[in-house]
């Protein structure tokens, strides 16, 4: 199910003016009771925090990395997990597609740098 239009409205308040939104989707802090929405925009992935108990309400931002960040591979199990700095992250089984859609965006900058590169 698709993020609300009034919740993607709410989102946009955490990015830098003129910042585009490409993808959101609904997380949780693997093990803790923390609800997040990743926001990946054209220049930034940003974590925003939601009000206890209230997981439509963004509150505060979480954190912000660099969009030449990868988000993937996604760990399927029970629960679909993937890291991101130095935690994990649980999303439910309909994003795992907008985990993959956003560093297909990335293309080879996704890739590992070349651990040998004067070889």
């Amino acid at each position: 199910m698709p993020v609300p239009a009034e919740v993607r409205e709410r989102l946009r308040a955490f990015l830098p003016e003129g910042a585009r939104m490409r993808y959101v989707c609904p997380i949780a802090l693997a093990g803790g009771s923390a609800c997040l929405y990743l926001v990946v925009a054209d220049s930034m992935i940003t974590l925003v925090s939601t009000r206890l108990l209230r997981p439509s309400e963004p509150d505060a931002v979480w954190s912000v990395y660099p969009r030449r960040v990868r988000l993937g591979p996604v760990e399927t199990g029970s629960t679909p997990m993937f890291r991101l700095g130095e935690y994990w992250y649980e999303i439910d089984d309909e994003y795992i597609a907008v985990i993959s859609a956003a560093d297909a965006e990335l293309g080879t900058a996704a890739l590992p740098d070349d651990p040998f590169p004067d070889g």
